[in-house]
C-alpha cells in the first residue's frame, strides 16, 4: 500500500474517531437528563416543527410510525410533550413541545455549546475556517461520488 492511501485511511481514521468521542460525548450529557438520542432526536425535530403530526413526524425523522408512537408516549409520560387531536379529524394528532419539553431542549442546548466548545478550544480563528474549508471540500467529494452511484 502506497503512503497516500495509508496516510488517507489514517486521517479517516482519527476523524471518524474524533467524530465518535464527540457524539459519545454528547449522548453521556443526555442520558444523564434520563433521555436516549432518539428522544432528544424527536424533541428537536418537534421543537423545530411545532404542532407536527405523528405521521409527519415520521417522515422526518425517517423511522416507522410504530416507533414514533413508542417514543412520544415516553415523552408524553415524562411531561415533555402533549399531543392534541385536531378539531375536523380525531384520527390526526399534532404534537407540541410543553414547557418541561422546552426547558430540557434549552439544558441540552447548553450541553452543545459546552461540548463544541471543547472541541474547538484548541483552534485558533484561521484553524477554525481552514477545518471548516477542508470539511467542505470533502462534502462535496463524497456528495460527487454518491451522485455517480445513481
Amino acid at each position: 500500500m502506497n503512503e497516500r492511501i495509508q496516510k488517507e485511511r489514517r486521517l479517516m481514521h482519527m476523524f471518524i474517531s474524533a467524530s465518535r468521542l464527540h457524539h459519545t460525548l454528547a449522548e453521556n450529557k443526555i442520558s444523564k437528563l434520563g433521555l436516549h438520542r432518539s428522544q432528544h432526536h424527536m424533541l428537536m425535530c418537534i421543537k423545530h416543527n411545532e404542532n407536527i403530526c405523528q405521521k409527519d413526524l415520521a417522515q422526518r425523522l425517517e423511522i416507522s410510525p410504530a416507533a414514533v408512537a413508542v417514543t412520544l408516549k415516553k415523552l408524553e409520560a415524562s411531561g415533555y410533550v402533549s399531543r392534541c387531536s385536531l378539531i375536523d379529524d380525531n384520527r390526526v394528532n399534532t404534537i407540541k413541545l410543553t414547557d418541561a419539553g422546552n426547558a430540557l431542549i434549552e439544558k441540552t442546548g447548553e450541553y452543545f455549546s459546552l461540548i463544541d466548545s471543547t472541541t474547538f478550544e484548541n483552534f485558533s480563528e484561521e484553524e477554525m475556517r481552514t477545518f471548516e474549508d477542508l470539511i467542505l471540500k470533502m462534502k462535496k467529494s463524497l456528495k460527487k461520488a454518491l451522485s455517480e452511484e445513481d
